[in-house]
């Protein structure tokens, strides 16, 4: 299921929100290893293909997402990310309270538009700020 997280951008434009709309991916090494390479791919694919259903955003719709592959003793999984500065979604994004699971996906999230923005400090939108 797709994640969608909210961004505090430091100096950003109090008027502009960010997000980034993030989806995870995972297969187990055994079923991995009959497609091999193919199959990273596919899983990469899948991703992608998870992401573009986060509901009426362009961003995570059109955009071309980029794919991290997380090797696991167990498996492999593909996160797909992609940056959005909808008002709609981040207000959406706002609003949702992620468990402890996604809190640790949200931080993933998070350095990956630190990459991205290096001319900014990146944090995590929480209440009160």
């Amino acid at each position: 299921m797709p994640l969608s997280v909210p961004l505090l951008l430091v100096p950003g434009e109090p008027e502009r929100h960010y997000t980034v709309h993030t989806h995870r991916t995972r297969r187990d090494g055994a079923r991995l290893a009959e497609h091999g390479n193919r199959g990273v791919s596919a899983l990469m694919e899948a991703a992608r293909e998870g992401l573009r259903f986060v509901s009426e955003c362009v961003a995570a719709e059109l955009a071309d997402a980029d794919v991290a592959v997380i090797q696991h003793p167990d498996g492999v999984e593909a996160v797909a990310c992609v940056p959005c500065d909808s008002d709609v979604c981040a207000a959406a994004a706002e609003q949702y309270h992620r468990d402890a699971d996604e809190d640790v996906e949200a931080e993933i999230a998070r350095a990956w538009a630190a990459t991205q923005l290096q001319d900014q400090t990146v944090e995590l939108f929480a209440d009160g700020k």
